[in-house]
């Protein structure tokens, strides 16, 4: 029941599949029958017009909050295995969509990473509003 999103298909693909690997590595240290990702969508009518929500929740160990901005940076990892662009490449491609993405703490423990992707880009809004006038 949601709205097609205007975009390219593999990229946003892409953002989808670093999130949840994010998410199911988050989870690594908990016992395995306690691993949990949850994945919601939703509509998002906002100041700015109507996007599509989407949301990748986990139960892992979570991240300090003076982490989170930080994350999104080129090469910055708390790990000890990758690279530390998956979450820098997947903040580029939202922002191309003209989307955000934010994470944000998951009461008691674990991490929401927060897509927000509009339905409408500006350049058809504009296009639609002269249409129209």
């Amino acid at each position: 029941g949601l709205p097609t999103l205007p975009g390219d298909g593999n990229k946003l693909r892409q953002v989808f599949s670093n999130l949840i690997i994010n998410a199911a590595q988050a989870t690594e240290a908990n016992p395995t029958g306690a691993r949990q990702i949850y994945i919601s969508t939703m509509l998002h009518l906002g100041a700015d017009g109507t996007a599509v929500r989407v949301e990748i929740c986990d139960n892992g160990s979570g991240i300090e909050k003076q982490s989170a901005e930080k994350l999104f940076e080129p090469f910055y990892t708390t790990r000890t295995k990758g690279t530390g662009l998956g979450l820098a490449i997947v903040r580029q491609i939202a922002q191309q969509h003209e989307g955000t993405i934010d994470l944000l703490p998951r009461d008691p423990k674990g991490t929401c990473a927060r897509l927000l992707l509009p339905t409408v880009r500006r350049g058809e809004l504009d296009r639609s509003e002269a249409a129209v006038v």
